[in-house]
Protein backbone atom coordinates (compact mmCIF):
# COMPACT_ATOMS: atom_id res chain seq x y z
CA UNK A 1 0.00 0.00 0.00
CA UNK A 2 2.91 2.52 1.06
CA UNK A 3 4.49 1.85 -1.93
CA UNK A 4 1.43 2.64 -3.86
CA UNK A 5 1.26 5.68 -2.54
CA UNK A 6 4.86 6.73 -3.06
CA UNK A 7 4.00 5.75 -6.80
CA UNK A 8 1.75 8.56 -6.96
CA UNK A 9 -1.02 6.83 -6.59
CA UNK A 10 -4.20 8.91 -5.69
CA UNK A 11 -4.99 8.14 -1.86
CA UNK A 12 -8.98 8.40 -2.71
CA UNK A 13 -9.30 6.07 -5.77
CA UNK A 14 -11.71 3.74 -5.22
CA UNK A 15 -12.68 0.25 -6.96
CA UNK A 16 -16.25 -0.38 -9.08
CA UNK A 17 -18.16 0.21 -6.22
CA UNK A 18 -16.37 3.27 -4.89
CA UNK A 19 -15.23 1.64 -2.08
CA UNK A 20 -11.60 3.65 -1.27
CA UNK A 21 -8.83 1.99 0.66
CA UNK A 22 -10.17 4.34 4.15
CA UNK A 23 -13.24 2.61 3.91
CA UNK A 24 -12.26 -1.19 3.16
CA UNK A 25 -10.10 -0.56 6.23
CA UNK A 26 -12.42 0.82 8.33
CA UNK A 27 -15.00 -1.13 7.56
CA UNK A 28 -12.35 -4.53 7.83
CA UNK A 29 -11.25 -3.00 11.34
CA UNK A 30 -7.58 -2.39 9.96
CA UNK A 31 -6.78 0.58 12.11
CA UNK A 32 -3.21 0.94 11.72
CA UNK A 33 -3.94 0.97 8.45
CA UNK A 34 -6.43 3.50 8.62
CA UNK A 35 -4.06 5.99 10.44
CA UNK A 36 -1.51 5.73 7.89
CA UNK A 37 -3.96 6.46 5.25
CA UNK A 38 -5.48 9.16 7.62
CA UNK A 39 -1.97 10.67 7.84
CA UNK A 40 -1.05 10.45 4.18
CA UNK A 41 -5.02 12.05 3.68
CA UNK A 42 -7.48 10.14 2.76
CA UNK A 43 -11.13 11.68 2.54
CA UNK A 44 -13.50 10.63 5.72
CA UNK A 45 -16.17 12.03 3.67
CA UNK A 46 -15.81 10.21 0.43
CA UNK A 47 -19.00 8.27 -0.35
CA UNK A 48 -19.05 5.03 -2.62
CA UNK A 49 -21.81 4.47 -4.80
CA UNK A 50 -24.47 3.38 -2.24
CA UNK A 51 -24.02 7.05 -0.38
CA UNK A 52 -22.49 5.86 2.27
CA UNK A 53 -19.25 7.45 4.20
CA UNK A 54 -16.28 5.91 5.37
CA UNK A 55 -17.86 6.39 8.81
CA UNK A 56 -21.14 4.42 7.71
CA UNK A 57 -19.31 1.83 6.38
CA UNK A 58 -17.53 1.00 9.74
CA UNK A 59 -20.77 1.75 11.83
CA UNK A 60 -22.44 -1.06 9.65
CA UNK A 61 -19.62 -3.60 10.22
CA UNK A 62 -19.60 -2.88 13.87
CA UNK A 63 -16.04 -1.35 13.95
CA UNK A 64 -15.83 0.41 16.92
CA UNK A 65 -12.04 1.31 16.96
CA UNK A 66 -12.23 2.56 13.36
CA UNK A 67 -14.94 4.70 14.43
CA UNK A 68 -13.27 6.06 17.34
CA UNK A 69 -10.53 7.16 14.85
CA UNK A 70 -12.67 8.39 12.26
CA UNK A 71 -15.37 10.59 13.96
CA UNK A 72 -12.88 13.42 15.01
CA UNK A 73 -11.51 14.05 11.47
CA UNK A 74 -15.05 14.57 10.28
CA UNK A 75 -15.89 16.52 13.09
CA UNK A 76 -13.07 19.01 12.69
CA UNK A 77 -14.23 19.75 9.36
CA UNK A 78 -17.58 20.75 10.17
CA UNK A 79 -16.40 22.42 13.25
CA UNK A 80 -14.34 24.55 11.38
CA UNK A 81 -16.77 25.11 8.30
CA UNK A 82 -19.26 26.46 11.07
CA UNK A 83 -16.61 28.76 13.43
CA UNK A 84 -16.56 26.83 16.18
CA UNK A 85 -13.03 27.17 17.11
CA UNK A 86 -13.57 25.51 20.82
CA UNK A 87 -14.27 22.47 19.15
CA UNK A 88 -11.60 23.01 16.65
CA UNK A 89 -8.94 23.96 19.51
CA UNK A 90 -9.89 20.55 21.07
CA UNK A 91 -9.93 18.51 18.39
CA UNK A 92 -6.72 19.56 17.40
CA UNK A 93 -5.44 19.20 21.33
CA UNK A 94 -6.60 15.56 21.69
CA UNK A 95 -4.27 14.55 18.92
CA UNK A 96 -6.37 14.58 15.30
CA UNK A 97 -3.40 14.68 12.97
CA UNK A 98 -2.39 17.54 11.69
CA UNK A 99 -1.45 16.46 8.68
CA UNK A 100 -5.29 16.07 7.78
CA UNK A 101 -5.81 19.11 7.38
CA UNK A 102 -3.96 19.37 3.82
CA UNK A 103 -6.19 17.01 2.99
CA UNK A 104 -8.75 17.72 0.40
CA UNK A 105 -12.34 16.43 0.29
CA UNK A 106 -15.18 16.17 -1.89
CA UNK A 107 -15.66 19.82 -2.11
CA UNK A 108 -11.89 20.00 -2.67
CA UNK A 109 -11.48 22.46 0.71
CA UNK A 110 -9.45 22.00 3.64
CA UNK A 111 -11.07 23.41 6.86
CA UNK A 112 -8.49 26.35 6.73
CA UNK A 113 -10.43 27.13 3.18
CA UNK A 114 -14.00 26.28 4.69
CA UNK A 115 -13.00 28.58 7.50
CA UNK A 116 -11.47 31.47 5.58
CA UNK A 117 -14.54 31.74 2.79
CA UNK A 118 -17.12 31.87 5.81
CA UNK A 119 -15.07 34.73 7.87
CA UNK A 120 -14.54 32.69 10.92
CA UNK A 121 -11.00 34.63 11.83
CA UNK A 122 -10.52 32.26 15.40
CA UNK A 123 -10.79 29.06 13.74
CA UNK A 124 -8.17 30.41 10.87
CA UNK A 125 -5.65 31.11 13.14
CA UNK A 126 -5.77 27.77 15.51
CA UNK A 127 -5.54 26.08 12.80
CA UNK A 128 -2.38 28.01 11.66
CA UNK A 129 -1.34 27.60 15.44
CA UNK A 130 -1.52 23.85 14.90
CA UNK A 131 0.48 24.15 11.52
CA UNK A 132 -1.50 23.64 8.38
CA UNK A 133 0.05 24.55 5.55
CA UNK A 134 -0.94 28.13 3.45
CA UNK A 135 0.72 26.33 0.49
CA UNK A 136 -2.24 24.06 -0.42
CA UNK A 137 -4.78 24.51 -3.49
CA UNK A 138 -8.02 23.29 -4.23
CA UNK A 139 -9.41 21.53 -7.05
CA UNK A 140 -9.80 25.25 -8.79
CA UNK A 141 -5.79 25.43 -7.96
CA UNK A 142 -7.06 28.38 -5.63
CA UNK A 143 -5.13 28.77 -2.02
CA UNK A 144 -6.96 29.93 1.32
CA UNK A 145 -5.62 33.03 0.89
CA UNK A 146 -7.27 33.73 -2.49
CA UNK A 147 -10.26 31.90 -1.30
CA UNK A 148 -10.42 35.20 1.31
CA UNK A 149 -9.76 37.53 -0.79
CA UNK A 150 -12.80 36.58 -3.19
CA UNK A 151 -14.43 36.43 0.04
CA UNK A 152 -13.35 39.88 1.38
CA UNK A 153 -11.74 38.91 4.36
CA UNK A 154 -8.94 40.89 4.43
CA UNK A 155 -8.14 40.25 8.08
CA UNK A 156 -7.85 36.67 7.29
CA UNK A 157 -6.37 37.31 4.43
CA UNK A 158 -3.47 39.13 6.21
CA UNK A 159 -2.93 36.71 8.96
CA UNK A 160 -2.21 34.30 5.71
CA UNK A 161 0.54 36.07 4.63
CA UNK A 162 1.28 36.70 8.39
CA UNK A 163 1.99 32.45 8.23
CA UNK A 164 3.60 32.63 4.87
CA UNK A 165 0.95 32.66 2.22
CA UNK A 166 2.33 33.37 -1.36
CA UNK A 167 1.27 36.75 -2.69
CA UNK A 168 1.96 35.72 -6.29
CA UNK A 169 -0.29 33.81 -8.77
CA UNK A 170 0.78 31.60 -11.08
CA UNK A 171 -1.79 32.18 -13.91
CA UNK A 172 -1.57 29.08 -15.51
CA UNK A 173 -2.26 27.24 -13.05
CA UNK A 174 -5.00 29.82 -11.97
CA UNK A 175 -6.62 29.02 -14.95
CA UNK A 176 -6.18 25.69 -15.73
CA UNK A 177 -9.10 24.24 -14.37
CA UNK A 178 -11.04 26.96 -16.51
CA UNK A 179 -9.43 26.00 -19.32
CA UNK A 180 -10.39 22.21 -18.92
CA UNK A 181 -13.77 22.76 -18.57
CA UNK A 182 -13.78 25.20 -21.07
CA UNK A 183 -12.43 22.85 -23.43
CA UNK A 184 -14.63 19.82 -22.44
CA UNK A 185 -17.74 22.30 -23.45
Amino acid sequence: MLSSLEAGENINSSNKVGDSALSLAAAAGHKEIVLVLLSKGASVDKMNKSRETVIVQAARHGQFESLGILEPYLALGVAAENGHEDIVKLLLDRGVDADYLDHTSETDNTPLFEAADKGHKGVVRVLLDHGVSVKTFNFWNESALFVACRSNERIIAQLLIRYGAAMTLDPKAMYASSLSLHSEL
